[in-house]
């Protein structure tokens, strides 16, 4: 059972300590612990703090804060800011071992267990407490389904009407991105499954304010130059331009009134967004701590779209995101960046929810192939000694022969079990072994979607990598807009395979393609859906 953990941080300093709440619930349900508890005084938490942010922001490399001549030149090692972030760990460690802490502590571990979900909220007031990595802490390291959040110490809840459309709507802001580059913000927006994405690049604030009062969005995403003067949060949307959350307010309120559940804030320093957003009670947000490399802004982005997109939590999705940068070695260089991310909470509200779309399962010789998202549908390759039952539809590749009198060898024991009201018509090409067409209550005005199996015959195949660099190239000068396609590695059963994510111009509209293929002696294996 997922669990609800609120530790509330009372009025208090670091000279005199703050007092504590903790409450234990579980998801959807009232507390059923609560026990109180002190932080003791710890003035040497905010000058550790001090002293590890001085360092990283002297780091040499190229952040997303504000215009690139007012970069600080002066620099400091990787070995500086790893020492100092060890000493502002270690400093919380004992904070958090305080005997005063003590009766916290143990029912957090006689009630946390290391398998369920958790989201944990820290409610606070003071700036340092939340600017704190607290999701560096070694405690939480123990539990690896948890996530920490901030939330504000007062909040209210927004009764918003649920959504006009079954797809998320994601109004994206790509501003001044002089000296950084958010192109790869926008590919791993372009082609995320179940969600609409609308851009403006470098926009007049008329046109974002036009946006937010006249549109629904589920998620504000913004990727550009941003930093906090003082509590303020400013981004800069274009080469002229800037704007707080403050110059928003009306639009903002309107939109989150209207359904706004989530702001991403894809820049640097971003607390002062959050807090001016929390104001808004908006029910999520999601910012960087401190100013983010461009390189870490970017890999965060992609990793936190996918988990996200396929189905985990928002929670689970950022701690994964977070994961990768310390295994890609981002964290070793530049120590304390996978504590830069940070989930807003707004205590009322519950977490978006990415809607999934309904699996699709391919099974050849009873195991399973391959698994996709593909609007409702439910196909099966499945061997003859399989019973089917209605209201299942059966087609034999074999016996069938779509496409004509092309030679294309199958293995004997393949069979594709359907729903009746999806279409089957014949292939296009000697490659295809069919292709159904979703019924027409699944398909919007413009296109009906599909699902193509294919097999293609190839004598003495490439490589993975080679096959998958030509194939790639191809679509690419055929299809991709411009904007370029990443291959990720996946499975289709044992073999090794590749997926990509692409879209398709038909007509004055923009058609998301779903592809992965695996390589097997003589064969390419393949499924696409659109």
């Amino acid at each position: 059972m997922a669990k609800l953990v609120t530790v509330k941080l009372g009025e208090g300093n670091w000279e005199q300590g703050f007092p504590v709440i903790l409450q234990i619930a579980e998801e959807g349900s009232p507390p059923s612990i609560e026990v109180t508890g002190k932080l003791p005084s710890a003035p040497e938490i905010p000058q550790n703090y001090d002293q590890w942010q001085s360092s990283y922001r002297h780091l040499p490399v190229v952040v997303r804060l504000t215009a690139p001549a007012t970069q600080i030149t002066n620099v400091s090692t990787t070995a500086d800011c790893r020492q100092t972030l060890q000493t502002l760990q270690d400093s919380l460690k004992r904070w958090l071992n305080s005997e005063s802490f003590r009766p916290v502590r143990e029912r957090l571990l006689e009630n946390l267990n290391r398998s369920e979900p958790i989201r944990f909220i820290i409610q606070a007031g003071d700036g340092y407490l939340r600017r704190l990595p607290w999701n560096l802490i070694e405690f939480f390291d123990h539990y690896p389904k948890l996530e920490v959040a901030i939330a504000a110490s007062f909040f209210e809840k927004i009764v918003s009407p649920p959504s006009p459309t079954k797809r998320l709507r994601i109004l994206a802001i790509l501003g001044n991105s002089e000296g950084i580059d958010v192109t790869a913000d926008r590919r791993f927006l372009e082609n995320l499954p179940g969600a609409e994405t609308v851009f403006l690049v470098e926009p007049p604030r008329r046109e974002i304010s036009e946006q937010l009062w006249e549109q629904h969005w589920d998620i504000l995403f913004f990727a550009g130059h941003s930093h906090t003067e003082g509590e303020v949060g400013r981004i800069y949307i274009n080469q002229r331009e800037s704007l707080t959350i403050g110059e928003l307010k009306h639009g903002l309120r309107t939109a989150i009134e209207g359904g706004l559940q989530l702001a991403i804030f894809n820049s640097c320093d971003g607390l002062g967004l959050a807090k001016e957003l929390e104001n808004l009670q908006i029910p999520q947000a999601i910012v960087m701590r401190e100013p983010v490399p461009d390189k870490v802004a970017q890999e965060f982005l992609k990793h936190f779209l996918k988990a996200f997109s396929r189905g985990k939590s928002l929670y689970l999705s950022v701690r994964t995101a977070r994961e990768r940068l310390a295994e890609e070695g981002l964290d070793a260089e530049l120590p304390g960046v996978m504590g830069l991310p940070v989930i807003c909470q707004n205590p009322a509200a519950t977490p978006l929810v990415w809607t999934r779309k309904k699996k699709l399962s391919i099974l050849y010789q009873g195991k399973l192939v391959i698994g996709a998202l593909a609007l409702g549908a439910v196909l099966l390759l499945i061997p003859k000694i399989i019973t089917i039952t209605s209201p299942y539809r059966v087609y034999d590749p074999n016996k069938e022969r779509l496409n004509g009198d092309l030679k294309i060898s199958y293995p004997k024991n393949w069979k594709i079990k359907y729903p009746p009201n999806w279409q089957k018509i014949p292939s296009a090409t000697n490659t295809e072994v069919v292709k159904f067409l979703a019924p027409k209550d699944h398909s919007s005005v413009f296109f009906q979607p599909s699902v193509i199996v294919s097999i293609e015959q190839i004598e003495n195949p490439a490589p993975l990598d080679k096959y998958t660099d030509d194939t790639v190239k191809q679509i690419s000068r055929d299809f991709s807009q411009g904007f370029p396609i990443t291959p990720e590695r996946t499975k289709l059963g044992k073999l090794d395979a590749t997926e990509i994510l692409y879209t398709k111009q038909q007509g004055d509209k923009q058609i998301k393609i779903k592809q992965v293929w695996a390589l097997a002696p003589n064969h390419a294996y393949a499924y696409i859906v659109t």
